[in-house]
This record gives structure tokens, C-alpha cells and sequence, in this order.
């Protein structure tokens, strides 16, 4: 966390938190994050003083984005919350799409004929699915029986078009956009993986007091009203609902190190508002 400098007599400093830069086909969720932040930031302002948010200028991987937390270069990020990283960092104790990321559909191409019939869950593991090399979801898929090639995330879509892998597991919260920019792609219906798969902002080991602060934050906004209302709203939740009732005719549960789904009150009223979600036709990605 920096701080931009002031002369004397001037206006009291406003302290800084950086975020990473999206990569493309990230930028809805980028957008909702930093909503997050600067909601959690302004909520809790009076108390701890004005902060703003501001983005990196390359955009950057995963891996990437751990290293710049880990050097200090970054102060806040958002991940996939795993066993190792609760250990290594401090994660804030608030899951920002529920239990919605823990849902999984498989993007295969359009002209692939195989998918074009009824396939089951053994079918799906004889053929080749690609993750993002630095994603637990990698070990996940493999620890659960897959073949899984690594990849970067902008390359694992060429490796899919071009036919050097099967199928690519995607978040159903993410995968619209993801397929409005790869019109040759689409979703095989009818399978959903999932497993306990929760999104949390991370921060090093030195920034307890914005830990403490953004969760303080995002507590108030939460009881608000004003979460719910926003997440309603976003193209993540509204999409996301569809594909998940629209792909439930074969729920694969995977097993993984994070043996339970996330307990917490945001998680419950995310499921609560999804059960209320009106599905109308038979339209995916709005």
C-alpha cells in the first residue's frame, strides 16, 4: 500500500491499493472486483481515512500476479482459494461469487462431431481437457482421473481450436465472455464438474490492517443490500444460473483438498437468489 504525497496544508493523503491488470477475457470479472475494493474502500472510510484503487499497466497472468503480491509490487489480488495459498497469504474471509465458480462447463468446438452425441463421464476422461498451468484446477482434474495439458490461459484456446486438445474446462461465471470473443467455440450441454471452488481477495502477510479493513467493508456492503443487488445484475450471475440448470443432467463431484463448500452467510444468499432466478427459454449467454 503507497501513498500519494501532498505539499503541507494540503488536503489529507489518500492511501493507495494496487490491483493487478486483466488479461483479455477477464475484464467483467476485473470490473467487479474493483467495485468490490473501492465499495469495501469507501464503506469504511470514515474509520481508516480515504483510499482509492488503481490498476497495473501490463496485463498479467496468475502466476505473475502472486509474484508481484509476493515482492509487494501489488497489494491485492483475487484467486481461487486453496489450502497452500491460506497458508502463504491472508485471504479475506468473504467468497465474491458464492459457490458460483465451483461450477464447471466443458467449451469444446463447434464443428467437433464428437460431442455431438451422448458422451459419459469415462468418454470425457479418455479424451484430452487443457487448465492453466499455474491453476489448482489442474492438479484437481488430474487427482479426479483426466488427462489434462498445461497451458497458459490466452494459449490453452488456441491449443482448443486448433484441435490439439479435447475440451476446456470453464467456470460457468467466465465462460460467456470467453465465448463471445471465440465464436468457433461453444459448450458441450449436459455435464457439469464441480468441486468446493471459492474466489477470495489475497494479500501478503504484511497487510493485516487492509485485510482487516476490506473485510469490514465488504461486511457493510453486504448488509446493505447493495451486493446482492449489484451481483443480480452482472452478466457473471445472470448467465451463470442458465448454464448451470441448462447443464445439470450429469453432475460430476469431483474430489479435492478443500473437502467442503464454503459455509459463509454471502455463499447461502447467492444460492438463495439463484433458486429464485426466473429462467425463461432456452438462450445462454445474454
Amino acid at each position: 500500500m503507497s501513498l500519494l504525497s501532498f505539499a503541507e496544508g494540503q488536503p489529507k493523503a489518500t492511501a493507495v491499493i494496487r490491483i493487478p491488470m486483466p488479461i483479455t477475457g477477464t475484464f467483467t470479472q476485473y470490473d467487479y472486483f474493483h467495485w468490490l475494493l473501492k465499495s469495501a474502500l469507501d464503506l469504511t472510510a470514515e474509520e481508516y481515512g480515504p483510499m482509492k484503487v488503481i490498476g497495473g499497466d501490463t496485463p498479467t497472468n496468475q502466476a505473475r500476479q502472486m509474484r508481484l503480491l509476493d515482492a509487494n509490487e501489488v497489494d491485492v489480488m483475487w484467486s481461487v482459494s486453496t489450502p497452500e495459498r491460506e497458508n502463504h497469504y491472508i485471504s479475506v474471509d468473504f467468497p465474491l461469487y458464492g459457490d458460483l465458480f465451483s461450477y464447471r462447463v466443458l467449451v469444446v468446438r463447434k464443428n467437433d462431431n464428437r460431442f455431438k452425441q451422448p458422451l459419459d463421464l469415462q468418454d470425457i476422461k479418455d479424451m484430452v481437457a487443457v487448465q492453466g498451468n499455474d491453476w489448482p484446477d489442474l492438479t484437481i482434474l488430474r487427482d479426479n482421473g483426466f488427462k489434462v495439458e498445461p497451458s497458459d490461459y490466452p494459449y490453452a484456446f488456441k491449443l482448443l481450436i486448433s484441435g490439439y486438445v479435447d475440451y476446456f474446462p470453464r467456470a460457468a461465471v467466465e465462460v460467456c465472455e470467453e465465448l463471445k470473443l471465440r465464436p468457433e467455440l461453444t459448450i458441450f450441454p449436459g455435464h457439469l464438474l464441480t468441486y468446493p471452488n471459492t474466489m477470495k481477495f489475497l494479500l501478503n502477510q504484511g497487510n493485516s490492517e487492509l485485510a482487516k479493513r476490506i473485510e469490514t467493508g465488504l461486511l457493510k456492503l453486504f448488509h446493505s443490500g447493495e451486493w446482492t443487488k449489484k451481483l443480480a445484475t452482472l452478466p457473471a450471475f445472470t448467465n451463470a444460473i442458465p448454464i448451470i440448470r441448462h447443464n445439470n443432467a450429469n453432475v460430476h463431484q469431483l474430489v479435492t483438498a478443500n473437502a467442503h463448500y464454503y459455509d459463509h452467510p454471502f455463499a447461502k444468499e447467492v444460492k438463495a437468489m439463484a433458486e429464485r432466478f426466473p429462467i425463461t427459454g432456452n438462450a445462454l449467454c445474454r
